[in-house]
């Protein structure tokens, strides 16, 4: 009984430790949130061009559907732009997602774990992709009312920013982000260290050198210094 409660603790900790629990929380979220907006787009669509806003000049709900990238990128409008942009952006999520699980399990197997800083970071990242695959792959045109399958999109900064975006979007740019920063810090401390190791080679080099110029310059044991010759009496 208490092995098995020792055992479950442990988990519950790692699961803790790994961020799983963050990437699915938002996860849920975004997926909530997102179908709430689908299913109240009527009333965002009619109540104002900026959708309902909750802070004048600054914050709104709206809901746009981006059948594009993040910050309004696109192969184009027409069909065959439609149909590139789905494929792509379906591709490019399941292979990066791919890629990350499989980056994380092998570091867990190979008993190398990330920090849990980068383990939050790869957590954030799969919710944004995720989360945003979903949207490509199972909401239909019937169901977002709108022409084509897209990412659902209904944060509104419209007094600082130009693009709607989502819970999905803002995960995947802060763990992106958070991951620059910390590559950036280490590659400085990194940098530092070396610089440091580097000075501390050479002071103890030059020290090395002196010593052994010291050495070289001092007198014989048991020799006498030479004395000057002393001039001859005319």
């Amino acid at each position: 009984m208490k092995e098995s409660s020792l055992n479950i603790k442990q988990k519950l900790v790692w699961f803790f430790r790994s961020f799983i629990w963050l990437g699915l929380l938002l996860l849920v979220i975004d997926i909530v949130t997102k179908n709430v907006v689908v299913a109240n787009r009527d009333a965002i669509l009619g109540s104002s061009n900026q959708g309902i806003v909750l802070i004048p000049n600054f914050l709104a709900i709206n809901y746009v559907i981006n059948t594009g990238a993040a910050f309004g990128l696109s192969a184009g409008d027409s069909e065959a732009g439609y149909i590139v942009n789905r494929v792509i952006y379906i591709v490019i999520a399941v292979i990066a997602s791919a890629a990350l699980l499989f980056f994380y399990i092998k570091r867990y197997k190979d008993k190398k774990p990330l920090s849990m800083y980068y383990q939050a970071c790869i957590m954030l990242i799969l919710a944004g992709a995720i989360g945003n695959l979903i949207d490509r792959i199972a909401y239909t045109p019937e169901y977002l009312g709108a022409k084509h399958n897209g990412v659902v999109d209904w944060i509104n900064f419209f007094g600082i920013w130009a693009y709607n975006f989502n819970i999905a979007d803002s995960c995947l740019v802060i763990g992106v982000i958070m991951v620059v920063v910390m590559l950036i810090i280490e590659e400085v401390r990194d940098t530092r260290k070396r610089n440091a190791t580097i000075r501390k080679n050479i002071e103890a080099e030059k020290a090395k050198s002196l010593e052994e110029k010291a050495k070289v310059e001092e007198p014989k044991e048991g020799t006498a210094p030479e004395q000057p010759a002393e001039e001859t009496s005319k």
